[in-house]
Parts: structure tokens; sequence; C-alpha cells
């Protein structure tokens, strides 16, 4: 599924906050505790990451935060290659369709010409 929205809390309640008004609207969210260390396999429409930067020391916050960043960047890169990767498929798609069409109109073609024949 597409991530139409990414989150991350300073503290797990305002993660979990957020998490429970997106999940009351109906939509798929996914709230992980902590920068996973590889975008996940699975994702959903929300997804939120409680972190603990609020009350760490300052030194782990700014290294968990530059992690994070480093993980959006990995993220919007594999976006980018599955929006590719989807123009690719709707232009193989298309190319496919066009060569079928051409087929039947070959294949019309050449029974109007057999039945001209007989």
């Amino acid at each position: 599924m597409t991530c139409v929205l990414g989150c991350f809390a300073d503290d797990f309640t305002g993660a979990t906050d957020l998490a429970g008004q997106l999940a009351r609207s109906g939509v798929r969210v996914s709230l992980r505790i902590g920068v996973p260390s590889e975008p996940p396999a699975d994702s959903a429409a929300f997804e939120l990451i409680a972190l603990k930067s609020r009350t760490a020391p300052v030194i782990e916050a700014v290294a968990e935060t530059r992690h994070r960043e480093a993980l959006e960047a990995a993220a919007a890169a594999e976006a980018e290659r599955r929006r590719l990767t989807d123009i690719r498929a709707e232009e193989a798609e298309q190319a496919a369709s066009a060569r079928i069409r051409t087929a039947y109109h070959d294949a019309a073609g050449a029974r109007h010409i057999a039945d001209a024949l007989h």
C-alpha cells in the first residue's frame, strides 16, 4: 500500500493519540515504536513512529532523528522506484493492448479478404 502520511512523534502518547484519531476515521494505520532498522515490508496509508526524543539525552535524540531522516530518504527512494515501476507496467500494458488491437485488426482484415475471395 502507498503511504499517504508519515509521522514521527516525540513520545508514545502523541503517537497513539494521532493513531487513534486516524483509525477512528476508518483509515489503515501502522504505529511503530522506535525507528525500524529498515523500511517495513508492509505499510499502511498512515505510518506513525513513536520516538523517545522528548525525554532522551540530546545526543541520543539527535542521533535518532538523523537515523529517521535517513529512513525517510530511503522511503522516498522506494516510493520513487515503485512509481517508476508502475509507470513501466502501465506502458507495457498499453503496448500489449496495442499489439492485441493490431492483431485483431489484422485478423479481421484477413477474414474480410478471405470472405471476399469466397
